[in-house]
């Protein structure tokens, strides 16, 4: 699995964690940063936009599997004054 985020500044999709835990064995993809530059990009929009791609191999029929489709996203964070 792989977390990306929007950066308005930039209006591409940013790669920020990526997570190989096996199917059956969920795993946190965990992603920080404290740049003040990257951190004004991301929250320029209306809102802070997450997505999530399915790295999984391809199955025998060369389809890649979703083993789940429930995901868990929390995001914290705490802008200075």
């Amino acid at each position: 699995m792989r977390l990306h985020v929007w950066d308005h500044g930039y209006s591409f999709w940013r790669e920020v964690a990526t997570n190989e835990a096996p199917a059956g064995s969920p795993a946190a993809a965990e992603w920080t940063t404290s740049d003040p530059a990257m951190l004004s990009r991301l929250l320029a929009g209306p809102r802070l936009e997450l997505a999530t791609a399915v790295t999984s191999p391809p199955n025998g029929n060369g389809v890649a599997e979703i083993v789940s489709s429930d995901a868990e996203v929390t995001v914290k964070y705490r802008r200075a004054p």
